[in-house]
């Protein structure tokens, strides 16, 4: 008899769950086809209002501003719906929904944050060991293993975010490609004199990155809370490089990075010229990595330039304003 009643109660308590699954499964079905509707609705009025704005003349500048406003957030509530991941994403974890809920999404960025800084102190610590044991090949080739491993993951990670409204700037990406490139060529350059002689400034390089690195990530992340607080952005852009301690001057960061970029441009020259000082040197290495070294100074450059530029025009127009 108690036999029955515990089975009639399970029983009943399964019919129940199945009913509000059956529910449930139903109002996704509805959920799908609304979202299909309204995805539709937002890229139509999207592209609609970029022509109008490209080819209507008469438009104030107010009402310019009032539609790029309407095409922000047109373009946040795309990124809120379910895409195809981009392209080399997609070749590398198949075509599979990659988009996050609000909430999941703030966790991934977060996670993003302290992966990022996890792993400028492995890189420090890396590059510590390789020169306090110089003599072994282990430490170096462990720092080599760990940089593949971190400019593959956080591409792969940034381009999750992308899918998700972070704005990330495409020269961003391309550096990361650069450097995987570099590091993967550097894991497969075999010891030897040439390696040995320039072993000491590749790994003095990387100690000044990543110093360079924290230091750009804690202002850019200060920077990136106040714009935050201020309304002027939201919580899924990112650090492109909790509030620790003090916040960097933007132009102490600035002579920083203008240091590590012509130490990146000393690396290609070197390189360049133990190709014909050194006859180890004569390796298909040596020579990539000397003209990857140049590439990424030559970008990271450009990139430094016209940021500069924009702030400069930026402090121009708000003085002329002020003076207006």
């Amino acid at each position: 008899m108690d036999g029955d009643k515990a089975f009639n109660g399970i029983n009943a308590k399964y019919q129940e769950l199945r009913s509000k699954y059956e529910e449930l499964n139903e109002a996704r079905l509805n959920l799908s086809g609304l979202e299909k509707d309204c995805l539709s609705s937002v890229s139509k009025l999207s592209t609609e209002g970029k022509e109008y704005l490209r080819t209507e003349k008469s438009l104030s500048s107010d009402e310019k501003t009032d539609i790029r406003n309407m095409l922000a957030t047109l373009n946040d509530m795309k990124s809120t719906f379910k895409q195809p991941p981009m392209f080399i994403l997609a070749q590398i974890i198949g075509n599979i929904n990659v988009t996050l809920s609000k909430s999941d999404r703030l966790e991934y960025k977060q996670e993003y944050e302290k992966f990022k800084l996890f792993n400028i102190g492995l890189m420090t610590v890396l590059s510590i060991g390789s020169l306090v044991f110089f003599e072994y090949q282990l430490p170096s080739a462990l720092l080599h293993c760990a940089s593949v491993w971190y400019y593959f993951t956080i591409t792969l990670r940034e381009m999750v975010l992308l899918s998700n409204g972070s704005k990330i700037k495409w020269w961003w990406l391309v550096h990361h490609y650069g450097s995987i490139t570099m590091a993967g060529v550097f894991l497969m350059w075999p010891p030897g004199d040439c390696y040995s002689a320039f072993k000491v400034q590749f790994i003095l390089f990387t100690i000044c990155l990543s110093c360079v690195m924290a230091l750009q990530f804690v202002y850019q992340r200060a920077k990136l809370y106040r714009q935050i607080a201020m309304g002027k952005t939201h919580h899924m852009m990112v650090t492109q490089e909790s509030r620790v301690g003090i916040v960097f001057d933007f132009s102490f960061l600035v002579i920083c990075l203008i240091g590590i970029y012509i130490f990146q441009f000393y690396n290609a020259y070197t390189l360049y010229a133990m190709i014909y000082a050194i006859e180890d040197c004569q390796k298909w290495q040596v020579g990539l990595i000397s003209i990857l070294f140049f590439f990424l100074a030559l970008l990271n450059s450009y990139t430094l330039i016209s940021i500069l530029y924009s702030k400069l025009n930026s402090f121009i127009s708000g003085k002329a304003k002020k003076q207006s």
